[in-house]
Order: structure tokens, then sequence, then C-alpha cells
């Protein structure tokens, strides 16, 4: 802990009193290996998808506009945390700074539970209205359900790694996606394709 506020008055020095590209760069290099980790993340899971054949990878380009449309809420309120809480860390009201945090959090988590039960429950319908072809509506909404049965814990991981990034740790974040994305890796090929005694995924979503 004792470490964790030492690097955390080290980044505030840092961007209040030292060299601005050299403080970009130390505050960025992090944020764009994390956001590499995220496109592996999903190339990782559509490779895996594309081993069950070109349905299933269909299931999920279908029904990824929902999936964008809850990254692009997520995201925006993880850039008006990150605002808030940087603006206050910034002028050394850390009091505002936590209640900002604790705000944020509040509204992440009813909004979450208020999307994740409505996608839940209407993403059938959502799907007919787009279009979606019949031979892959089983899977899409299965892929869906599992996706707004997640929102909670997707919108949290957001803030939680934007509030981090606000008051000047960006190495946090990106350690963490590095983790997700190593463990999604292994976790892939056993959760979609049936390895051990986890079920195919296909077999689960015709069950």
């Amino acid at each position: 802990m004792k470490k964790v506020k030492q690097n955390k008055t080290n980044n505030r020095e840092a961007i209040l009193n030292g060299s601005i590209p050299k403080t970009l760069f130390k505050l960025s290099w992090p944020i764009m290996v994390g956001n590499t980790m995220q496109v592996l993340y999903n190339l990782a899971d559509t490779f895996w998808v594309g081993k069950l054949g070109a349905d299933s990878v269909a299931a999920i380009s279908v029904g990824f506009p929902l999936v964008f449309l809850l990254i692009s809420i997520g995201g925006g309120m993880t850039i008006a945390g990150t605002t808030l809480v940087a603006q206050y860390t910034g002028s050394d009201d850390k009091e505002m700074a936590d209640h900002v945090a604790g705000q944020i959090f509040t509204l992440v988590i009813f909004l979450s539970i208020i999307f994740g039960t409505t996608g839940f429950i209407f993403d059938r319908t959502i799907l007919g209205w787009i279009g979606a072809p019949a031979n892959i509506m089983a899977d899409a909404v299965s892929y869906l359900d599992i996706i707004f049965a997640g929102v909670s814990f997707m919108f949290i991981f957001f803030v939680f790694t934007a509030l981090l990034r606000g008051v000047g740790d960006t190495k946090t974040p990106m350690k963490m996606m590095i983790f997700s994305t190593v463990f999604n890796i292994i976790l892939d090929p056993f959760i979609i394709l049936g390895w051990g005694f986890f079920p195919r995924w296909e077999c689960a979503v015709q069950q």
C-alpha cells in the first residue's frame, strides 16, 4: 500500500512539474500496450470461434453492434470519470476525488443492471429487428446473453481502470489487461471448442 501511494505521488509530481513530452510518453505507452492487448483479446476469440464454422462467426458479428453500444456507453462514463478525478487530483482535493469515484461506481452499477436486464430479456427481439438470419439466431442470442449477464463486470472494469488513469497510474490497467488477455487466450479453446470437461460452445447453445 505504501508503495502504491508513493507511485501516485511520483506520478502527480511528474505530471505537474515534469517534462511534458517525457510525461506524455510515460503515461501513454501503457495505454497503447493495453489497447493492443484488447485487440489480441478479440482476435483470439474470433480465431477459436472460427473453428466452429462460418455460422458461429456470423452469430458474433450480427450481435456486435449491441456489444459496441455497451462499450460506447461504458467508454463515455470512463471518460467522464477520468476527467473529474484528474481535475480533483490535480487540485490536490483527495476528498472530492474519492467522492466522484464513489458516485461514478454507483452510477455504473445502476446503469449496468438496467442495460444487462433489458438486453437479456429483449436481445432476441432486437436481433429480429436488425434482420438476424434464423440459422444463426440461437447462437447470437446465446452470445448476447453471456455479454449482458456480464455487463456489470465489464462496466466496473472500464471505470476502475479509467479512475486509475485519472490519478496518473496507467501501468496497473495495462498489467490487468495483459493478465486478462493471456488468461483469455489460454481458456478460449477449452470453453469454445470443449477441450477437457468443458462442453463445446455450439452444443451448450443447443441445450
